[in-house]
């Protein structure tokens, strides 16, 4: 799979654009985002790196808002709301480096385009097809 590089502001659906982040909101993230790039550590477990990410989620996202855990086999998922018993609305699954993780990365990439309505056109130009 070829990737290419897009910056942020072509890569984001449009309804998006029109959301305006706070200071604080940029500043409580990239506070998160440093101690959560401080504390992983390449050798440790899926496990725990599924951790730190945890944290780092409800940190700087969803604290007070849903629920974040593992369900059935999942990594971690995130609830629309604030109980396991409501609809899941985001999977993440955590790959230690040096695995395959082509199949899970192609049913991200499908997820994704089929969440932003896009084209097969645009997905030529996302793969790098022109």
């Amino acid at each position: 799979m070829n990737i290419v590089s897009v910056n942020p502001r072509k890569s984001l659906n449009k309804a998006f654009l029109k959301q305006k982040p706070h200071r604080s909101e940029i500043e409580l993230f990239k506070a998160n985002l440093i101690h959560l790039l401080n504390h992983i550590d390449e050798i440790e477990r899926e496990e725990n790196q599924k951790n730190h990410i945890l944290h780092f989620l409800c940190d700087t996202y969803y604290k007070d808002t849903n629920e974040i855990n593992t369900k059935d086999t999942k990594d971690l998922v995130i609830h629309l709301r604030k109980t396991n018993k409501d609809k899941v609305g985001i999977i993440i699954e955590a790959k230690k480096q040096g695995q395959d993780t082509t199949a899970l990365e192609q049913q991200v990439d499908e997820l994704v385009y089929q969440l932003y309505g896009i084209t097969e056109e645009e997905r030529r130009v996302i793969e790098g097809g022109g």
